[in-house]
C-alpha cells in the first residue's frame, strides 16, 4: 500500500458501467450518466488510497449518527495518521459542523465547503450586503471553545468553508472574469478558501488520468480485421530466369547436359519437366518434338534444329 501524502481529498467517482447491477447508478449531470458509484481519498498527486462502493444506505455500518456523508469521511480517513499535521478536505456533500469537529478530536486537520443548513446556526452577514461591498468580501465566525472557523466568501456568489486548522488570513489576489469590465480584475481571497482549492483537486486530477488511460486503451480488446494484402503472393512455381537477347542468338556453346534435378520445360506443357537444360543458358528443354515450338525442337542427338539461327540450340532459351 502506498502511504498517503499530507494532503488528501475525499469525494465521489463514478465507473462508467452500463451492464445490469443492483449497484448501477444514475446522475443526468456527470459526463459518464450510468455506471458504479464509488467514494475514494486521493492524495494531491491523484493517487487513491482507499475507497468505497456505494449500495445505499448499508455502505457504511457505523453508531457516529453522523449521516450517510460523514460516516464515509470517517471511515476513509482511518488510514490517515492521526496528530501528524494531515491534511483532508471534502465538498458541501460531507461537510457539517459536527464533522469537523469529530475530525480535530481524531488529530485530522480537515477543511471543506459547507452548506448553510450544516453550520450549527452560525450566523453570517446576508448576500445583499456582501454584494453590495463588492467581489472579494467576506465574513468570518470562530467557535473559540473548539478551535472551529466559519467562512461566508462573496464571488460570483456566497461559498460558505468551514475549517479546524485554519482561518482567513493572510489574504491573497486572485484574477476573476468580470462581465461589466470584459476583463480580469484582481478579487481578494481569504486563506482557507486558497487550502481547500490547493489539494481538492486530487479526485479530479485522477479521473483525468484515467479517462486519458480509456483514450489509449480504447479498440485493443477488439478483434482486429486483417488488412488487405496489396502485393501480389509469390507464385510457388519457380521461374527460370531467361537470358539476355545477346547471349540467345549468339550460336556459340548452347549444348544440352544433363541435370540431377528435374526443371521446368521452357516450352512443353503436356509432359513439363525435364532433366536436360541448354549448357549455357541454363534453359531446360524437353526432348518432345510434338509440343515444344519449332525454334525450340531438339532431334534424336539432343541438338536443337533452329532453321532461323544455325546452330545447336542457338535459341533455346
Amino acid at each position: 500500500m502506498i502511504a498517503p501524502e499530507e494532503f488528501t481529498a475525499i469525494d465521489e467517482i463514478i465507473i462508467p458501467f452500463k451492464g445490469r447491477s443492483v449497484m448501477k447508478q444514475y446522475n443526468k449531470s456527470k459526463p459518464h450518466k450510468w455506471g458504479i458509484k464509488m467514494f475514494a481519498l486521493a492524495s494531491k498527486s491523484g493517487i487513491i488510497h482507499d475507497f468505497e462502493i456505494y449500495v445505499g444506505k448499508s455502505t457504511i455500518k457505523s453508531s457516529t449518527k453522523m449521516s450517510l456523508s460523514g460516516d464515509i469521511v470517517i471511515r476513509l480517513s482511518d488510514i490517515l495518521p492521526k496528530h501528524k499535521n494531515y491534511k483532508l478536505s471534502f465538498d458541501n456533500w460531507f461537510t457539517s459542523y459536527n464533522l469537523i469537529l469529530h475530525l480535530k478530536s481524531l488529530g485530522i486537520l480537515s477543511v471543506g465547503t459547507v452548506r448553510s443548513n450544516r453550520i450549527a446556526g452560525c450566523q453570517f452577514e446576508n448576500d445583499k450586503d456582501l454584494k453590495k461591498a463588492g467581489r472579494g468580501t467576506y465574513d468570518t465566525r470562530i467557535d473559540t471553545s473548539h478551535g472551529i472557523i466559519g467562512c461566508k466568501w462573496y464571488d460570483n456568489k456566497s461559498v460558505y468553508l468551514i475549517s479546524n486548522y485554519i482561518g482567513t488570513e493572510p489574504t491573497d489576489p486572485v484574477l476573476r472574469w468580470s462581465a461589466s469590465e470584459k476583463a480580469q480584475i484582481p478579487v481578494t481571497r481569504p486563506a482557507m478558501v486558497r487550502e481547500y482549492n490547493s489539494f481538492m483537486g486530487g479526485i479530479d486530477l485522477h479521473d483525468m488520468l484515467v479517462e486519458i488511460y480509456r483514450l489509449l486503451s480504447s479498440g485493443k480488446g477488439k478483434l482486429k480485421r486483417a488488412k488487405p494484402n496489396l502485393q501480389t503472393p509469390p507464385s510457388r512455381r519457380k521461374y527460370t530466369n531467361t537470358p539476355v537477347l545477346d547471349v540467345r542468338f549468339d550460336k556459340y556453346e548452347h549444348w544440352p547436359e544433363y541435370v540431377q534435378n528435374k526443371k521446368r520445360c521452357k516450352y512443353c506443357p503436356s509432359n513439363p519437366y525435364s532433366r536436360t537444360q541448354c549448357a549455357k543458358c541454363e534453359v531446360a528443354l524437353c526432348y518432345n518434338n510434338d509440343a515444344a515450338p519449332r525454334k525450340h525442337r531438339l532431334n534424336s542427338n539432343g541438338i536443337c534444329v533452329n532453321s532461323l539461327a544455325g546452330s545447336p540450340l542457338s535459341t533455346t532459351s
